[in-house]
């Protein structure tokens, strides 16, 4: 199996494989292969279990989506957390996140927006405006809008100036 336009292989989770899970959700899905190099050779991951757990709660947190998480072993044995086991063509090691198209929700897409932005700035106060754009994919205006409501709601703070400053989510 190689990469494809829907197929990403990553040998570890970092927090930037949030941009992927958000192209996949926006377009026609796709799944990510965690413990996997780009060349399709299995990288070793340490606490899986804990991955498992942290990375799907990640995801629904911030993004708003739950996705199939699923643990492929070695031996090609697949663990599911919640759905059932993917087709594997070939044997693996590491587990497998598989995004489908998201259809949306009942929620306000502002609320959700502004919980996730808050979240967002709350784990990195000096994050920019582009980056939680790109994180949600959203456009900079909307992320600005988003700030301003916070702003006017005592949500969200400016300490500083726009270029050096940082934000401060009040509680």
């Amino acid at each position: 199996m190689n990469e494809q336009q829907n197929i990403e292989f990553k040998s570890k989770w970092t927090d930037n494989i949030l941009k992927t899970v958000c192209a996949f959700a926006n377009t026609n899905g796709g799944s990510i292969y965690i413990g996997i190099d780009d060349k399709g050779n299995p990288v070793e991951l340490k606490d899986i279990k804990k991955l498992m757990e942290d990375i799907p709660n990640k995801i629904k947190n911030i993004i708003g989506i739950v996705p199939k998480v699923n643990l492929i072993e070695k031996d090609g044995n697949c663990t599911s957390t919640n759905l059932p086991e993917p087709e594997m063509s070939e044997e693996m090691n590491g587990f497998l996140l598989v995004i489908h198209k998201y259809e949306g929700g009942s929620e306000k897409s502002s609320e959700k927006s502004s919980e996730k932005i808050l979240y967002l700035i709350s784990k990195n106060p000096y994050t920019t405006i582009s980056e939680i754009a790109n994180t949600l994919s959203i456009t900079t205006r909307a992320v600005e809008k988003q700030i301003k409501k916070l702003q006017e709601n005592n949500k969200l703070k400016r300490i500083g100036p726009a270029k050096g400053g940082h934000w401060e989510v009040v509680e």
